[in-house]
């Protein structure tokens, strides 16, 4: 029937005309019944609830009681308004019929609890009736919500007891969590019963079913966040140790190697609030040595002592160690090792590293590559130049690679995907130098005689620089983004200044009397400096043009000139193999640093200012700090001269690259070594930081680090041998 007769029916059930109302309304329960649909059964059901016409009520009363258990499409309609509204009289008929709803689940498991019917747990869907009932135990009506509590307190079947157990423990739900403990419900799978007994405090029961933690460890390192986050609380809460061995992974420490610096120290403030001391003593040589040193330094501020004399020795002399280091935090140190070394398979041209210091770019032939700093994986390889590729420019955001190459081409990436965004193919020869503005809105390309400025993303030229009379081999852009500068090659020892983004020529400058090498400027006062194979640098106003000095002291080409993030000091490496530290606002020279042995090519500084990395033909990297120039030590395993060197921006690995076509990620191995759990540092490390203990010239911090650390070892190799010794010993018979 369509929906304007049901409506005007519905509003027949509720006529108020003098003398003819009652009629009509009789009419309309008439009709109504003859249609026998669930919208029609529902106008009666409305009017049963909402009418005060006992005579409309006693109708559709009559009505109703014709249905038969085969309308199951009627019984639902019913159903569901008595759900909504618990009225009376409906409640009193869906008792009298013994109706249950057949959908959705939710009412049916209603209308069953109202009838008594238990029926419904035998069903297929039994678990999921089993969480209705534990939603009905809010209900708002008492009955309902008391017999619904009837039925979960006796439960037969073992899997729906299990159920209500997970539901305590995995999903946090306090009346499955009041249920299950009040009638001693049990789960049936061993890692479902770690966890509820550790959540319900049922300690003894919890250490028989996993005596080594192995259980719960296996639920907690694959569960949500959520879970993790209640299962620490609870742990960490009540102080309790079975949440320590958890996270470990046992006493056998099967997860010592992946945890985190923080969980570290949650885990010794969790034992030392405990007051678990024995168990802290037994850490320390399990524990990263920067952690076994905040033990050891708790267990002496708390006036603990081991009880054996033996391990009171060893207790005295590791805090003698630990109380020479005077730092608060470890040394980088001189230490640096090799982790990774990446294979390009060609001659290195040009590298970058991302700002978040996670990927870094190399080019060399006609190929780019991107990989991981972390993992020392390769990620993708972009290819899309047919020769050379010379030069790389990268976004702030590092996303945004601009390359250069022989075939007179720019690509433009996005970085990590390495997705080929746009190719910028109109440079009259080889690109030999790029730059790009932080917003990655102009792109300069050097080439011969001239320097392109393109839009981005447009790919459209915007402009072309001209002036030179040879290759321009240098560009830089400032960091305020306002002026672009360009360095002429062979023939051309001009310095070219143009404001951006109009791309107006502002200043040439000259005086140089070779090839421009390498430009720097100062963010602080638009000091510009300009390198050149002259052996000199000339410092020059971005700001009026004035050439304010010019550096000399070098015997050969410079071959790169930076300045330190603070501004204060320019450094300059060049083919007469000395190292030069320059104070920027005077131009007096601070520092000659001498070391390598043959011409130096390339330089970088770090963030802050204090270490300076060098690299050239000599096949060595060698460590400066500034501005003093101390030597911080020498890294000799390529096998051909330097030609790249980075930092990264949080200085904690070094990039080089090198002719023998493979770039290298160094870092600093103090750091590192003492955040490697001393229980699972190898024999081979083990020797390795003896070695160095006799061979290698250290600071005295980075020295008292390391005798700490080699006790500890000592200390921990001494105890397993006792243990194993223990474990091994004849049972004296006579004892059993």
């Amino acid at each position: 029937m369509d929906t304007e007769k049901l409506t005007k029916l519905e509003s027949k059930l509720y006529s108020e005309i003098p003398l003819l109302g009652d009629r009509i309304r009789q009419q309309a329960i008439k009709e109504l019944s003859t249609i026998k649909t669930p919208q029609s059964i529902e106008i009666l059901t409305k009017a049963l609830i909402f009418s005060e016409d006992k005579n409309v009520r006693n109708g559709v009363l009559n009505t109703l009681r014709q249905i038969k258990l085969q309308d199951k499409s009627l019984i639902n309609a019913v159903c569901q308004l008595w759900a909504d509204n618990r009225e009376i009289e409906l409640t009193k008929l869906i008792k009298l019929k013994g109706w249950v709803a057949y959908q959705p689940l939710s009412l049916r498991v209603l209308t069953a609890v109202c009838l008594g019917w238990q029926g419904i747990l035998e069903e297929e869907n039994k678990i999921e009736v089993v969480e209705i009932l534990l939603n009905l135990l809010n209900d708002k009506d008492k009955d309902i919500a008391e017999k619904a509590r009837e039925w979960l307190l006796s439960l037969k079947d073992e899997d729906l007891q299990a159920h209500v157990c997970r539901l305590a423990s995995e999903e946090n739900n306090q009346d499955a969590l009041d249920i299950a403990v009040e009638v001693n419900y049990r789960p049936v799978e061993p890692s479902q019963s770690a966890l509820f007994y550790y959540f319900t405090q049922q300690w003894e029961r919890y250490q028989e079913i996993d005596p080594n933690y192995a259980l719960l460890e296996e639920i907690y390192y694959t569960a949500s966040e959520d879970l993790q986050t209640r299962i620490d609380s609870h742990g960490i809460g009540l102080k309790r140790l079975e949440w320590l061995w958890m996270i470990l992974g046992g006493k056998e420490g099967r997860r010592v190697e992946s945890i985190s610096a923080d969980r570290w120290k949650r885990i010794l403030d969790v034992l030392a609030s405990g007051r678990n001391w024995d168990i802290l003593w037994q850490l320390v040589t399990v524990v990263p040595v920067r952690w076994s040193r905040e033990i050891v330094k708790t267990l002496k501020n708390n006036r603990w002592l081991p009880d054996a004399p033996e391990e009171k020795g060893v207790f005295n002399d590791i805090l003698n160690f630990t109380l020479k280091i005077k730092g608060k935090s470890i040394p980088q140190g001189k230490l640096v090792r090799c982790v990774y070394t990446y294979d390009h398979e060609n001659k290195i041209s040009a590298i970058a590293l991302t700002p978040d210091n996670k990927i870094l770019i190399s080019a060399g032939g006609e190929e780019i590559k991107l990989w991981h700093t972390h993992t020392g994986e390769q990620i993708t390889s972009l290819k899309r130049h047919i020769k050379g590729v010379t030069t790389l420019a990268l976004s702030d955001d590092g996303i945004t690679l601009a390359s250069g190459s022989r075939d007179k081409t720019v690509s433009v990436w996005r970085i990590p995907e390495g997705n080929n965004l746009t190719n910028l193919s109109a440079n009259a020869a080889s690109v030999w130098s790029l730059s790009m503005t932080s917003d990655c809105k102009l792109i300069a390309s050097a080439s011969y005689r001239e320097i392109r400025l393109w839009q981005y993303p447009s790919g459209k030229l915007y402009k072309t620089l001209t002036g030179f009379k040879t290759e321009v081999e240098c560009t830089l852009i400032s960091p305020n983004d306002k002026f672009l500068v360009g360095g002429g090659g062979k023939n051309d020892h001009s310095v070219r200044v143009w404001s951006l983004p109009d791309g107006e020529n502002q200043y040439v400058f000259t005086g140089h009397q070779g090839a421009i090498t390498s430009l720097a400027i100062c963010p602080f006062n638009e000091t510009l400096a300009t390198a050149s194979k002259d052996g000199t640098v000339k410092l020059w106003s971005l700001s009026t043009g004035e050439n304010k000095a010019t550096l000399e002291g070098h015997d050969s080409t410079i071959w790169q000139v930076s300045i330190t993030s603070d501004g204060k000091y320019l450094v300059t490496v060049s083919e007469d193999t000395t190292i030069k530290v320059w104070q920027l606002a005077t131009g007096n020279l601070k520092a000659t640093l001498e070391g390598h042995q043959q011409s130096i090519w390339c330089q970088d500084i770090s963030g802050d200012g204090n270490l300076l990395a060098t690299g050239g033909r000599d096949n060595t990297i060698r460590l400066w700090s500034l501005p003093d120039g101390t030597p911080m030590g020498v890294l000799k395993t390529h096998q051909k001269p330097i030609r790249h060197v980075k930092i990264s921006g949080d200085r904690t690995f070094i990039i080089t690259a090198s002719d023998d076509h493979t770039l290298k990620l160094w870092k600093w191995d103090l750091p590192q070594l003492c955040n490697l759990p001393i229980l699972t540092i190898s024999t081979p490390q083990q020797k390795s930081i003896s070695d160095t203990l006799i061979n290698q010239e250290l600071t005295p911090e980075e020295e008292n680090w390391l005798k700490l650390m080699e006790k500890l070892i000592d200390t921990k190799n001494k105890r397993n041998s006792s243990a194993e010794l223990e474990s091994t010993l004849p049972v004296d018979e006579s004892e059993e």
